[in-house]
């Protein structure tokens, strides 16, 4: 459980060919806010509460928005997570260039869209990703002041955290 802890503090993207390559300059971070909320992880397809672990959190995104290029990527900052009752140690877990999307709704108001596959994680202050928390997918929507986010771990890795699901809402913090 220790080392699970220690994984789930950062994650990058990976090499996958479907992916946008980040470019490597010009670059500048246009967005930084953070989110409070309700983090549920565990088994939650099968809809039994005593199957997950649900805690309140905040999750902090950065996009970085490249100059003269649709393409933009984004870290999102899990602090202080802890993915069972008796987990025990927290964890700081962030996801690297996640690419993301910017739109508008119907009433012109800004929705960011992420979605990567693959992602490693990186652990607190680990230097290098750990594939062995590989997470499969990484989705969901800023919009309306709302981060909505949807995680699942690798179905081959060790069996605790193995098709882990995570799930994250919350309400932009307002300083």
């Amino acid at each position: 459980m220790s080392i699970f802890a220690l994984v789930a503090v950062n994650i990058s993207c990976s090499g996958d060919d479907d992916a946008p390559e980040k470019p490597e300059t010009g670059g500048t971070v246009c967005y930084g806010k953070s989110y409070k909320g309700e983090l549920l992880s565990g088994d939650l397809a099968s809809g039994d509460e005593s199957k997950y672990f649900a805690m309140e959190t905040v999750i902090d995104v950065k996009l970085d928005s490249v100059q003269d290029s649709q393409d933009s990527f984004m870290d999102i900052v899990l602090n202080d997570v802890r993915f069972a009752e008796k987990m025990p140690v927290a964890l700081d877990i962030t996801l690297k260039d996640i690419p993301c999307v910017m739109s508008f709704d119907d009433n012109g108001y800004t929705v960011i869209s992420f979605s990567a596959a693959d992602v490693a994680p990186y652990i607190n202050s680990e230097p290098q990703p750990v594939p062995a928390y590989m997470f499969a997918t990484i989705h969901g929507t800023i919009q309306d002041n709302e981060l909505q986010l949807s995680a699942k771990m690798a179905n081959d890795l060790d069996a605790y955290v193995a098709g882990m699901e995570f799930v994250f809402n919350g309400r932009e913090i307002i300083e």
